[in-house]
């Protein structure tokens, strides 16, 4: 209980970094980690970056600040966090609408951490059998994946401080596994078509159970930018075909898609992998495995378990009804998941208390504005090529309207490399007055010093690089609760001030492309 008590006594913003790796670990001369968010609010920085991570609000601030209060004098909680755990996995299932349904939740810090654990889960189901894992738009998923689907270390320190080799294989957990990547892109950066991605699955799922392997399919929904692969039809047609030779992970975790949606992927026994951590704005590091019933039921029999993940997670991660494998895990507790997933509950009811009409309205305007904005008096920023505009299916709800919207930079008629799209995604997230010429004006200088944070640049191939940089503006959960308390809970959507945010946005955009070095011009 001391254990817990000293920890609790350190102020809030080092708990939310605890029990993560060096992803989470704050810059001291910037206060900043590597997602460029802070474990404390953020006030004078303009939030539009959810596609990677954000800062933490002042109200999920204050809820943790009052939660650590209550902790301090609750002896159960101070004994174990298991119980506290398990509540929050009901938490969560509730408030994602499908609570009572025999779902279970698996916690993890990272959306990466959690494509291990479903590997994991898969092997110990599938058994000593090969296993190709097919990776859906590997060109746009996290960089750490493709070593987590292969059971190999994804960084050199794993979340629970162990160093590790990064890319060697894990015990117990590589054997017999191969990763087959697709890419959602063709080499000129535009969007595969729907047909050309569906049959790319197709051929490959079936050359694998020929084969005798089986399959692990991780389907895409969404991608970095925004893309969903392979189609709901292609997931119905293989798993139909194939039954249990395939298993489906679903990557949800930006969260970008409904509950009804998120509903009719565990209906058809997918698991999903999802964050409290980008859409919905919690701090980074709160992933979860969400495992359909009839697989858990599976899964809490299961005894086969490779024993070194334990690198990776402790026992407070499984649900208390997986028994066999509970054991094979240390009773170490993670504060630091427990606190940053709270944090995203409370942004997720936050969201979810606004009516589905109100959302819908808000996130349809706020698609309408950001496109409009984008392609009106920008000369140097232009809009990213996207897939077909999502069907009006009622399944998808107000994710039926894009919360992604990624531009590529341009400077003298030429696409900037993938470097100079970082320095601009850098560069928007500081006071920029003193590193620009002394002469530009006193409005240009206010727009200088405004502080951005967006999605990190994504590296897409061009004609004139070998890739360039595409930066991300995002809508997320807070924006949509931001508009509705500004409404004061009614239904007229005032999106004004956003729409003057993104406006100077963009001003500071070209305001830093025009003083770029004069390479550019040379080259030209």
């Amino acid at each position: 209980m001391s254990r817990f008590l000293d920890i609790l006594c350190v102020p809030t913003e080092e708990i939310l970094i605890s029990g993560g790796d060096s992803r989470i670990a704050v810059d001291k001369n910037s206060g900043l980690n590597s997602f460029s968010c802070s474990p404390l609010p953020r006030p004078n920085t303009h939030s539009f970056g959810s596609s990677t991570a954000s800062s933490i609000s002042f109200e999920a601030y204050r809820h943790l600040e009052y939660l650590q209060r209550k902790l301090r004098t609750s002896a159960y909680a101070l004994d174990s966090l298991d119980t506290a755990f398990e509540i929050l996995r009901q938490e969560l299932l509730e408030v994602l609408g499908i609570g009572k349904s025999g779902n279970e939740v698996v916690f993890s810090p990272s959306g990466t951490d959690s494509t291990l654990q479903s590997l994991y889960i898969i092997k110990g189901i599938a058994g000593n059998r090969p296993l190709d894992c097919i990776l859906l738009a590997a060109d746009e998923t996290g960089s750490g994946v493709p070593n987590a689907l292969l059971g190999r270390h994804f960084s050199k320190v794993t979340s629970r401080g162990m160093d590790v080799q990064k890319g060697a294989p894990i015990g117990g957990l590589s054997e017999g596994v191969s990763v087959l990547p697709i890419a959602v892109r063709g080499r000129n950066g535009y969007p595969k078509s729907a047909d050309e991605l569906d049959q790319e699955v197709c051929d490959l799922v079936s050359r694998s159970v020929k084969s005798g392997h089986e399959v692990l399919l991780q389907a895409m929904d969404s991608s970095k930018t925004g893309l969903r692969s392979p189609s709901h039809e292609c997931l119905q047609v293989v798993k139909s075909r194939f039954c249990d030779e395939v298993h489906v992970v679903v990557d949800a975790c930006q969260m970008r898609l409904s509950r009804a949606r998120l509903k009719w992927h565990l209906d058809q026994e997918h698991i999903v992998l999802i964050s409290g951590s980008k859409y919905f704005t919690g701090p980074p590091f709160s992933g979860a495995l969400l495992v359909p019933k009839s697989l858990s039921n599976r899964i809490a029999a299961c005894n086969h378990t490779p024993v070194r993940l334990t690198d990776y997670t402790t026992r407070g991660d499984w649900p208390i009804a997986w028994t066999n494998i509970r054991t094979q895990f240390d009773p170490g507790d993670n504060l630091g998941q427990y606190f940053r997933w709270s944090a995203a509950l409370h942004e997720m009811r936050s969201y979810f208390e606004v009516p589905l009409e109100f959302r819908v309205q808000a996130l349809s305007q706020f698609e309408s504005m950001v496109s409009n904005q984008i392609c009106e008096s920008f000369p140097n920023i232009q809009p990213m090529p996207g897939q077909d505009a999502n069907s009006a299916d009622s399944i998808d709800e107000e994710m039926v309207y894009k919360t992604i919207f990624p531009i590529l930079l341009r400077h003298v008629n030429q696409l900037l490399s993938a470097a100079d799209s970082v320095d601009i995604y850098k560069s928007l997230n500081q006071n920029m007055v003193h590193s620009l010429p002394a002469f530009i004006s006193g409005a240009e200088k206010a727009v200088a010093a405004q502080l951005y944070h967006l999605g990190q640049p994504v590296a897409i191939s061009s004609g004139e690089y070998d890739s360039t940089g595409a930066l991300r503006i995002c809508a997320s959960a807070r924006t949509v609760s931001t508009i509705w308390k500004r409404s004061n809970r009614s239904k007229s959507v005032n999106i004004e001030p956003e729409a003057e945010e993104i406006r100077a946005l963009l001003d500071k955009i070209e305001l830093l492309i025009r003083h770029l070095p004069r390479e550019y011009e040379k080259a030209a």
